[in-house]
């Protein structure tokens, strides 16, 4: 390094060293030659900086990306990320299912509310607009055969700027169906009251008459 910088180059380079306790140190240094008012090299400038923690925090970082993107990719709802314009950016494998597809590449660029259905796609139209301006929004939606919950939440950056939009939806058709199912029953419990409440009033009405004729008699 320092022949390449007598012989005339500026650069930079990042160097690790292990210490006796076996850490990593890591260190950037500035190489830069030193000339004359001839333009010939008399010598050279060394700087260095120690950079251990800022490489050590961006090595957790990307260990937190990490699980990040394998939680993503193996949760069982479907996460999705939108860009200011609606479209979408990325989905998970959970994702692509619920849309019967077989590849994050079918979705990947197309307008999310067209890709919910024309029966919803108003509505989650106006809800993306409003996450865009920086609320969250919760909407329910059905493709006929499944019923499904979704959220839309807005990312912003350091300036408080949505920058993009994450979804997360998860499938409700049981708890719909169960739903339904405590309706009916209930529905079927009040007409049944609601009969034998109609019933007790004739007899009681017939066992009034009857005690009326007894009294005459």
């Amino acid at each position: 390094n320092y022949n390449r910088a007598l012989n005339g180059e500026s650069f930079d380079f990042m160097q690790e060293i292990v210490d006796q306790d076996l850490v990593s140190h890591y260190w950037q240094n500035w190489f830069s030659p030193i000339k004359d008012s001839n333009g010939s090299i008399i010598g050279l400038t060394v700087f260095s900086i120690d950079i251990t923690q800022r490489i050590e925090a961006e090595k957790e970082l990307e260990r937190n990306e990490s699980r990040l993107r394998a939680l993503i990719s193996s949760s069982p709802y479907c996460i999705h990320e939108l860009d200011i314009e609606g479209r979408l950016i990325s989905i998970n494998e959970a994702g692509v299912q619920m849309f019967k597809l077989e590849s994050p590449d079918q979705l990947i660029g197309r307008y999310y509310p067209v890709l919910i259905g024309k029966k919803h796609s108003t509505m989650v139209d106006r809800l993306l607009n409003e996450t865009l301006m920086g609320e969250p929004t919760e909407f329910e939606f059905s493709n006929g055969e499944y019923f499904y919950q979704s959220q839309m939440i807005p990312l912003k950056n350091e300036d408080d700027i949505v920058v993009r939009v994450m979804g997360i939806t998860q499938d409700i058709t049981e708890r719909r169906k169960s739903e339904e199912f405590i309706e009916n029953s209930l529905k079927e419990k009040t007409t049944l009251l609601a009969e034998i409440h109609h019933r007790v009033k004739n007899n009681l009405a017939i066992v009034s008459g009857l005690l009326e004729l007894q009294k005459v008699e």
